[in-house]
């Protein structure tokens, strides 16, 4: 049985983690996320013909906010269950499937790479892949379960180019990195850990031959968005346009201060989410010394890894995508959840390590302290993930927000008088997709309103830059929300003729308007 499971722990890995995915798939529907709902919307448009384009927006603009390959992939489904809604199950089941591709690649990372036991290199896939934060992502169509599924054999191959060198492996590590990227451009920090590293080394032919095979691989992709970008709708630019000019602007107008701001509240938010995570039963000042010794594994995992492993690209790397994560003025949580396996797998080796070495230096009360550490730390975090699962927090996100916005859905799909019609409403995407009508945002995402929530001034802004930019012939909103006051704010009802349709007892609020 032994040498059996030594064999098979990656295959065992890898089904245990699609089971669990497929186990807590939800039948909730596809968009709340805003993100997933673009994703398969531009997978239609590919799917269809229209090309790389948002063609549910007015004028069908470039696609240019989020990197190709994600949706690329979904078209390919698209074409094989070309009928939706029916074809949301065979879309769901690819993430469950790229999760257990994770799975397996953690555990043959860590054995091979990183000379863990097998039991161990299994226990930390199948933990941190059958778990809340990883779950939550398997759930619904985001692309982090295909970051994931590329991220750790694209640091294998990368790692032993580092090694070996040659122009097969430069080749190789260029063509993964170029992949991972396309799929998430954070991913880009590989790039740059990988030309850090050969340049420390003075390894110049390597660094011609990786950094030309890159240039090569994404000068497409980037060519295509610097084409695009000039002519790209102003008024959709914070949420469709391309995120690092968004980015860029944010900097430009906040300066240090706003750095600051984002620092600060992206820190705050990931000790807040390491503490819950491993340590749910445990309040107070224990709580945070758990953190903080938590922190501490990792931040050693770094260390050893530049060091005694020699793993420096992996190491640069995580460094640089925290850095990426803490500076960006976006929720820090999916951008952990998208690496939770990688930094499971740096705090334990840390932990294995430590204990080894000083268990062989003759300090044994400093390695039983480290053990009794990392346990109790593995022991907080099974507690959350089977409270979190038998509470259905894998689902909660999507189960709390599907309620509140098929509403819409609903309503535009059975009131005749707005068929056909362009309309703006709030979760546009989801509304496009459900519904088939052409629609425009209400909401437009600002840098800022990570900090802050927006004033009822900026609301009323947007709306009247999108009323101004595209004269929509109806707008469905919620009731009671920032938007709807917005709108009813804007002074449209005189100039525009906007006149209230709402039917008496529907949980929303439509308004026609004359379009001239």
């Amino acid at each position: 049985m032994r040498a059996f499971f030594e064999r098979r722990a990656a295959w065992i890995a890898a089904a245990c983690a699609l089971a669990g995915g497929l186990l807590t798939m939800t039948a909730h529907p596809v968009g709340v996320f805003y993100d997933d709902a673009i994703y398969l919307l531009v997978a239609k448009a590919i799917a269809e013909g229209h090309g790389y384009v948002y063609a549910f927006l007015p004028g069908s603009p470039p696609a240019i906010h989020y990197p190709p390959l994600w949706p690329v992939i979904l078209a390919a489904a698209w074409k094989v269950t070309p009928a939706f809604p029916g074809n949301i199950a065979w879309f769901l089941f690819i993430n469950p499937l790229l999760v257990g591709i994770c799975a397996g690649a953690t555990v043959v990372f860590g054995r091979r790479v990183l000379g863990l036991p097998t039991w161990l290199a299994f226990f930390v896939a199948v933990l941190a892949t059958v778990s809340v934060p990883v779950l939550v992502l398997t759930n619904v169509l985001l692309s982090e379960p295909l970051f994931l599924a590329l991220l750790f054999p694209t640091l294998l191959v990368t790692e032993r180019f580092a090694r070996e060198g040659g122009v097969r492996w430069a080749v190789a590590a260029a063509a993964m990195a170029a992949l991972i990227v396309l799929g998430r451009t954070i991913a880009g920090v590989i790039v740059v850990a990988t030309v850090m590293v050969l340049v420390l080394d003075k390894r110049w032919r390597d660094v011609a031959i990786y950094t030309l095979v890159v240039v090569v691989l994404l000068g497409p992709w980037q060519y295509f968005v610097w084409k695009s970008s000039p002519g790209f709708p102003e008024v959709l630019k914070g949420s469709y346009g391309p995120y690092l000019d968004w980015v860029a602007d944010g900097y430009r107008e906040g300066g240090l201060p706003f750095l600051r701001d984002v620092l600060v509240k992206n820190l705050y938010s990931a000790w807040l989410m390491t503490s819950f995570f491993i340590s749910p039963l445990i309040r107070g000042p224990v709580r945070e010394l758990l953190t903080a010794g938590t922190l501490s594994l990792f931040l050693a995992g770094l260390v050893l890894f530049w060091t005694r492993r020699r793993l420096r690209i992996t190491a640069l790397a995580t460094v640089g995508y925290a850095g990426v994560v803490l500076a960006w003025p976006f929720q820090v949580e999916r951008f952990v959840w998208a690496v939770w396996p990688l930094l499971l797998l740096i705090t334990v080796t840390a932990a294995y390590d430590l204990v080894n070495g000083l268990r062989t230096e003759a300090r044994p009360r400093v390695s039983v302290a480290v053990l009794v550490l990392a346990v109790t730390l593995g022991a907080g975090h099974i507690a959350y993930n089977i409270r979190g699962l038998a509470r259905g927090y894998a689902e909660s996100a999507a189960r709390d927000m599907s309620g509140r916005s098929m509403v819409l859905v609903q309503y535009i799909n059975a009131d005749t008088r707005l068929h056909g019609k362009l309309i703006a409403t709030e979760v546009a995407p989801m509304v496009a997709l459900y519904t088939g009508q052409t629609v425009v945002p209400v909401e437009m995402l600002t840098t800022r309103e990570h900090i802050e929530r927006k004033t009822d001034a900026e609301n009323v802004e947007t709306v009247r830059r999108i009323d101004a930019a595209y004269r929509p012939d109806a707008y469905v909103l919620l009731p009671q929300g920032a938007h709807l006051r917005a709108l009813l704010q804007t002074g449209l009802d005189s100039t525009r003729g906007l006149r209230e349709v709402t039917p008496v007892g529907v949980p929303v609020r439509s308004f026609l308007t004359n379009r001239p």
